[in-house]
């Protein structure tokens, strides 16, 4: 396995982003920042990939999106983010309190 590779399972199972992260039975999701033009492109990205994921906008007035996975397929879904780097500016949406991630929890909990 390569140092990529570890590096992204640590990260599906909570071991290093932990706060990136909502999981619960078998379904996580990482949520995002990007910019609005770029929204689009990821969907179309993870449309591409059969069962990669599905990106989810969380609120349409902030340009927060979710990438709804299994815990299986995220270090697929990282090694996809960090793909894509050159062309879509991203980062983990760790701005949130803990109260709108709950939020944001209970409309993930929605579309499983």
């Amino acid at each position: 396995m390569s140092t990529n590779e570890e590096s992204a399972m640590e990260n599906a199972s909570g071991a290093c982003c932990g706060e990136q992260y909502l999981c619960g039975d078998g379904c996580c999701s990482v949520l995002l920042e990007v910019s609005r033009a770029d929204i689009v492109f990821l969907q179309a990205i993870f449309e591409s990939y059969e069962g990669l994921g599905t990106v989810r906008t969380m609120d349409k007035s902030i340009p927060v999106i979710a990438i709804l996975s299994t815990q299986d397929m995220m270090p697929v879904v990282i090694e996809v983010l960090e793909s894509l780097q050159q062309q879509c500016v991203w980062r983990f949406y760790t701005r949130g309190t803990p109260e709108e991630k709950a939020a944001y929890s209970e409309l993930l909990d929605r579309w499983e």
